[in-house]
């Protein structure tokens, strides 16, 4: 009786986590946008047409800035409440940002920005770092307990923060202008 209790619980807790992914995914795809729209604007600024520019300039950091506050929420009761793993938050926390901001960088060619982008690269620094140990503990859990069937989501996460450092690479290799 208790062995079917404890069989159901976790089957729960894998739909609750299953849930949980939809709003994961929506606050890291405006987190992305926000920071993609806020590249936009220091490369192509003057470019917008009319009120465009002053309305990204204005509204895509207070959206950025908002999204990271709900993705932190966001996380947090994924721990508390839907048994998010706490590797897994971590990994939420850090990867998604780590790889927006190089890819726009690389994809704004907006290198020559510097102090303008300080504290977006501060946090990626921060981001990469945590990503970095993540994927060491990770590597780490899988070799410790001699695990020979790893899994699509934690091969596909590995992937992705290994895609950072490919991203980081080319961002190094390429200085822009």
């Amino acid at each position: 009786m208790r062995m079917a209790r404890s069989l159901n619980s976790t089957s729960g807790m894998d739909t609750s986590q299953k849930r949980l992914l939809r709003p994961l995914l929506l606050i890291t795809g405006v987190i992305t946008a926000s920071l993609f729209l806020m590249m936009a604007d220091f490369r192509y600024g003057n470019s917008f047409p009319g009120l465009a520019a002053p309305i990204i300039f204005l509204a895509s950091p207070a959206l950025f800035v908002l999204s990271l506050v709900v993705l932190l929420g966001v996380v947090w009761i994924g721990v508390r409440v839907h048994g998010l793993e706490k590797m897994d938050a971590l990994w939420w926390l850090s990867a998604p940002y780590s790889i927006a901001f190089p890819l726009s960088m690389l994809l704004f060619q907006i290198q020559g920005f510097g102090h303008s982008l300080a504290p977006l690269f501060l946090l990626c620094m921060i981001t990469t770092l945590s990503s970095a140990v993540w994927m060491l503990a990770t590597i780490y859990q899988l070799v410790a307990s001699r695990m020979k069937n790893v899994g699509l989501k934690k091969m596909a996460m590995l992937a992705i923060v290994v895609l950072e450092g490919i991203l980081w690479a080319a961002l190094r290799a390429n200085p822009g202008q």
